[in-house]
């Protein structure tokens, strides 16, 4: 047929062209550069191997030692002065005050050179007492304190201080007063001054007698005039009169 014969035709013509031309040259293979050798690297040291420390221990608390208890002393009586009837003496006179006022007890004196007191009705050799006291008005030459030891002939140890610092342990015999020791009052910065409150411990222990005030010691004497007796609260007086106390929580107890 004519349309197998035209293709046959132009299939060899192709053939021929293809044979009677120039070569087709490739292109050059693109030549592959020479690789450069690897740069040798400087040795890297090695990282140090991560060390965990443990965390110390907490530090062991040294335990509190508690201070060792101060041995009690036995309380043989108490009184704090609520109660008007506790046994203390009511006495209401020209020459002064001997009661229960203001939640305490009060002694105001208004005779001059001279020494209230009032007692607790007890007998013993060996006692510690202890109580506060606070000067409420008066003339400021003053003394007041407590007394141990008073007899039938009404004699006693007496322990004192003053509103302006003053102390002394004295003994009363035949109504007159005598200071033990060096003999004359002394001065201590534990004596709180004025209208201030302070607490007065008093030992009365064989032949030696103690004064403490607001927690320290201020005299000890030497005595065996009188071994043994009752015990008290004492104000007194100078040349002026109007001498005004109040005591407070008011202990006796074995030294």
């Amino acid at each position: 047929m004519k349309i197998r014969a035209l293709l046959v035709l132009i299939v060899a013509w192709g053939l021929v062209s293809a044979c009677s031309g120039a070569p087709t040259q490739l292109p050059a293979p693109t030549s592959v550069p020479e690789q450069e050798s690897p740069t040798e690297l400087e040795p890297v040291e090695p990282m140090p191997t991560a060390t965990h420390t443990a965390p110390p221990p907490p530090p062991t608390e040294t335990p509190t030692l508690a201070p060792s208890p101060t041995p009690t002393r036995k309380v043989i009586a108490e009184d704090d002065f609520s109660d008007p009837n506790s046994g203390w003496e009511h006495y209401r006179q020209a020459d002064g005050v001997l009661d229960y006022e203001q939640g305490g007890y009060r002694m105001m004196i208004q005779a001059t050179d001279n020494l209230f007191w009032v007692n607790a009705g007890v007998d013993l050799a060996d006692v510690r007492l202890e109580a506060d006291v606070q000067k409420l008005a008066g003339p400021e030459r003053d003394r007041f304190g407590l007394l141990c030891r008073l007899n039938t002939q009404y004699n006693y140890y007496v322990f004192l201080i003053s509103s302006q610092g003053e102390y002394g342990i004295g003994i009363v015999e035949n109504l007159n007063l005598r200071l033990l020791g060096e003999g004359n009052l002394g001065v201590s910065e534990a004596i709180r001054p004025g209208l201030e409150i302070n607490h007065l411990a008093v030992t009365c222990l064989g032949n030696t007698l103690t004064l403490e005030v607001n927690g320290q010691p201020v005299i000890s004497v030497e005595d065996d005039t009188i071994s043994a007796g009752d015990v008290g609260l004492v104000v007194g007086s100078y040349d002026q009169p109007g001498v005004d106390v109040l005591f407070d929580n008011f202990v006796l107890m074995e030294p």
